[in-house]
């Protein structure tokens, strides 16, 4: 019985010209072979992100007119206990421009964490107590406020109208 080597010579053919087709693709892919100035004004996945580039300077631009809430916030608070013994609290809070802040609440307690603003409520994200409720999140605690519009003032306690102002 003889063996020709027909099969394989067609095979080899086919594997070579597969080759070439997938080299081809390629080049067409990457706009290295058949494109025209034409053709790249008309790509619509172009003028999308053209559309989409105009779109987030615009939003960049509504961002930076939010206002810059940095410095220190200071407050006092005076209350009383069930017993009637009077307490004073003297709160300080630095919110500095890189979005972190400082809370000092005296009496040697203070905490530190991140700050966000959005609208008329300044929300700040720390590190959970050792203590609090069971249905905390079991690593951050966030308290949401509300912030004067110029910054002037931070609303911590809306019943005993109890606010920190901007030093």
């Amino acid at each position: 019985m003889e063996k020709s080597g027909k099969g394989l010579f067609i095979a080899f053919i086919l594997s070579i010209l597969i080759i070439i087709g997938l080299i081809v693709y390629i080049f067409y892919d990457k706009g290295f072979l058949f494109t025209s100035n034409n053709q790249e004004a008309e790509n619509p996945i172009q003028e999308n992100n053209e559309q989409q580039e105009e779109q987030n300077s615009s939003e960049d631009n509504s961002i930076s007119q939010l206002p810059k809430c940095y410095g220190t916030y200071y407050g006092e608070y005076q209350s009383a206990n069930d017993s009637g013994q009077t307490y004073n609290l003297q709160y300080t809070y630095i919110l500095n421009d890189d979005g972190t802040f400082t809370a000092n609440f005296g009496q040697g307690s203070s905490t530190t964490g991140f700050f966000a603003i959005h609208d008329n409520t300044i929300s700040f994200i720390r590190a959970k107590d050792t203590v609090g409720p069971r249905d905390q999140d079991p690593r951050y605690y966030t308290d949401d406020y509300v912030i004067d519009d110029d910054c002037s003032s931070i609303l911590l306690d809306n019943e005993n109208n109890f606010r920190l102002y901007r030093q």
